[in-house]
């Protein structure tokens, strides 16, 4: 087994350690394609307006991906840019009509020659930082051949060479050797992605991807000003939080039914959208999240000087997403494999067996040890923003428009 790390960054910080890890598994069938991709280093540059439109087809895709997750239960915290970014290494790979039904889903619209070098200023333009890696690994079962076109996806985009990597067809092994991966790729804090043994079809592949990131708010908490404080999950008994309180000058929008406010990270690319429904809205809120709901806040916002309390909390989410992404568009056909796939297509792509997803998420004070900062004060507070009820969180990217994490807090006890 072998695996190649590329370093993606995430614009800007969060200052509670959001200390997220995402691991993205597909099986793959690798298959003969006739279609390459061709583009090369003298391509035109690529112009600002290309990746505005992969932010703004990312973002689309984050929050219709929101509205199936949506209906699991307790907390939710998942990576829509790294499941879109898989799902764009998929598509490129690919030639056939089920493919394009996925490049419809991701609103992506560009020609062949243009989507590698979009992509990757996409990625530079969410910028490098030593606090938010992406890596990747392959491993093969036997007979697996892949096809050229999926190789120079996999390496132009994610910096993955497919040939270096071996998968043994034995199932509690190769469960054991994955897991160990991604344990040490995200610094132990998913050390069993991958409960039940591996088992696949001959010639099919496993790729998986692990995020971590470690951010930091631009005005971080006040550690000494956090107290014990009662949150109400809406089925169950109050519960007691650690709740951490700042009061600064905020992005902030009072809504019908809701509170909203952003908290920008360390660097302010980057911003935390906390949504807070009203007592007994949050359904009703939570089921108007589309993209222009969020447009709809931060064209509402104001500047006011907001008193902020947020509890600390930490997620673990573990999801298979192949009804998931069903739901959301992709066609099921692109989960058949085998005889029964050939069956229905003439011609051969790329096939995912599923797509697991697992997500590590802690929030906290990060940083500041001492009630010594400008932006800290109580004087004419124009809002109270108190979070001791369930809320919805986005971190985004605002210069692509790309939604990075998302997810929901229902109950901060409940990881």
């Amino acid at each position: 087994m072998f695996g190649i790390k590329r370093i993606r960054g995430i614009s800007g910080k969060l200052a509670a350690i959001v200390t997220g890890i995402i691991l993205i598994a597909l099986i793959i069938e690798g298959c003969h394609s006739s279609r390459r991709m061709e583009y090369s280093d003298q391509s035109p540059p690529v112009k600002n307006k290309e990746v505005l439109a992969v932010g703004d087809s990312e973002a689309e895709f984050a929050y219709v991906l929101y509205k199936s997750l949506r209906k699991t239960k307790g907390n939710l915290f998942f990576s829509p840019s790294a499941i879109y970014d898989t799902l764009v290494m998929a598509y490129a790979g690919s030639v056939d009509d089920i493919m394009e039904e996925v490049g419809d889903v991701l609103g992506l619209s560009l020609p062949d020659d243009r989507l590698i070098p979009v992509m990757n200023e996409y990625g530079e333009n969410i910028g490098d930082r030593d606090y938010f890696e992406i890596d990747h690994a392959f491993w093969k079962m036997p007979g697996f051949v892949a096809t050229q076109i999926f190789s120079d996806a996999a390496r132009d985009l994610y910096g993955i060479d497919l040939w270096t990597l071996d998968l043994r067809d034995e199932p509690d092994t190769d469960r054991d050797l994955i897991n160990k991966w991604v344990d040490t790729c995200t610094r132990g804090k998913i050390p069993a992605a991958l409960e039940k043994a591996i088992s696949g079809p001959e010639k099919s592949g496993f790729i998986a991807s692990a995020v971590w990131a470690d951010l930091d708010w631009h005005w971080p908490f006040v550690m000494s000003s956090t107290t014990d404080a009662e949150f109400k999950p809406p089925d169950g008994e109050t519960v007691t939080v650690q709740q951490m309180q700042e009061c600064g000058h905020y992005n902030y929008t009072l809504g019908d039914g809701y509170q909203a406010m952003e908290i920008p990270c360390r660097n302010t690319d980057d911003t935390m959208l906390l949504i807070l429904p009203d007592p007994g809205a949050f359904e009703i809120i939570d089921a108007k999240i589309d993209g222009d709901f969020i447009k709809s806040i931060i064209a509402g916002q104001v500047e006011a000087q907001v008193e902020l309390k947020l509890p600390k909390f930490e997620i673990r989410s573990s999801l298979f997403l192949k009804e998931i992404l069903v739901d959301t568009g992709i066609p099921a056909e692109l989960f058949k494999a085998g005889p029964e796939r050939n069956q229905l297509r003439n011609e051969s792509g790329i096939r995912l067996m599923d797509n697991l997803h697992c997500a590590y998420l802690n929030i906290e004070e990060k940083t500041r040890n001492e009630m010594i900062n400008d932006h800290f004060t109580y004087s004419g507070i124009d809002a109270e923003f108190i979070v001791d009820r369930p809320f919805i969180f986005i971190i985004r990217n605002i210069p692509t428009g790309a939604v990075m994490f998302m997810g929901r807090v229902i109950n901060p006890l409940e990881g």
